[in-house]
């Protein structure tokens, strides 16, 4: 087992978070439930290392540019993209006048008693707040995007299947924040990339991990610039990243926070400034998957494996290339 590996076996629970070190002058916000709850005795569950975050129709819109007088409102209506202009848009316009807004919601406390408080979560905010400063980000209660490049939302917490989140007294879909950022609630923010981190369990199965022959060759085997205006997806431009597959736990050290926000801040800090974010995203998924793991009595030990869907229709670079 490598050193790292091994480490990740000292504290073992599943995601959760909390920023109770932030000064007050942090341009990043951690948004965190006030609620005190008592923590009571620890269960062996619970006081293992590492544990697991998990709590117990497209309308189409359509044209009929045979009724329009092309000629008199040619500037008025969308118009499709040739073929040869399709280059023109390949990466996202990053030189607005700030980053981007980044809101960080750490929940450590529940009122649910059926809900662990989730120890290590205050070191995943820390890292976390740290790397997006580190790019530019900050946090202001605004509706108008204008003078921004992109948004980046970030849920720290348990999960349950099916896609649904907790709050520190309630529970809620992932589908109903997605809502309230599509490009027709919020118009500043169409053509603009909108980044989507959960870090939450999405089920109760652990990923037991199988053994892969590795030999010296091979790996593992198993916004626009132009003033013309278009017709674009309201769902266009999201990227949603989820440490772990639907149905599966995510796993987070009491000490050192989870596998996935730690590890993604890694790539994010060595990368940021010459790689586009799905690049960053997929080294993300490799570190994970190639170099987290339990051991338990399986051959391939409890692993896991962050998963992400993405409608970018440009390359996302934070910074002009070096």
């Amino acid at each position: 087992m490598s050193e790292e590996s091994a480490k990740d076996t000292e504290n073992p629970e599943c995601d959760e978070t909390d920023g109770d070190n932030l000064d007050s002058g942090s341009s990043i916000s951690l948004i965190n439930n006030p609620d005190e709850t008592k923590p009571g005795d620890l269960t062996e569950d619970d006081a293992s290392p590492i544990v697991t975050d998990s709590g117990p129709t497209l309308q189409a819109r359509y044209h009929d540019r045979g009724s329009f007088n092309l000629e008199s409102i040619a500037n008025s209506i969308p118009t499709v993209i040739d073929e040869d202009e399709l280059e023109k848009y390949s990466r996202y316009k990053m030189n607005h006048g700030k980053r981007g807004i980044a809101l960080i919601f750490n929940n450590e406390k529940f009122k649910d008693d059926k809900l662990k408080q989730r120890l290590g979560t205050t070191e995943d905010g820390r890292v976390l707040r740290e790397t997006l400063e580190g790019i530019g980000f900050e946090v202001l209660a605004i509706e108008d995007h204008s003078n921004h490049d992109c948004l980046l939302v970030a849920f720290m917490t348990h999960g349950k299947k099916g896609g649904e989140i907790c709050a520190s007294d309630d529970s809620f879909k992932v589908e109903e924040v997605f809502e309230k950022f599509k490009s027709d609630k919020v118009p500043t923010l169409a053509g603009k990339p909108k980044i989507f981190l959960f870090q939450a369990c999405r089920g109760m199965k652990q990923d037991e991990g199988v053994n892969a022959l590795r030999n010296a060759t091979s790996s593992v085997t198993t916004d626009s610039d132009s003033a013309r205006y278009f017709s674009l997806p309201t769902t266009a431009d999201f990227l949603f990243l989820y440490s772990s597959m639907e149905g599966y736990v995510s796993h987070r050290s009491t000490t050192k926070g989870t596998w996935f926000i730690q590890d993604f801040c890694t790539e994010l800090k060595k990368d940021a400034r010459s790689k586009d974010m799905l690049s960053i995203v997929t080294n993300t998924l490799k570190r994970v998957a190639l170099t987290r793991f339990i051991e338990t009595d399986h051959p391939g030990g409890w692993q896991q494996m962050p998963v992400f869907m993405s409608t970018l229709t440009r390359f996302l670079y934070f910074y002009d290339a070096q």
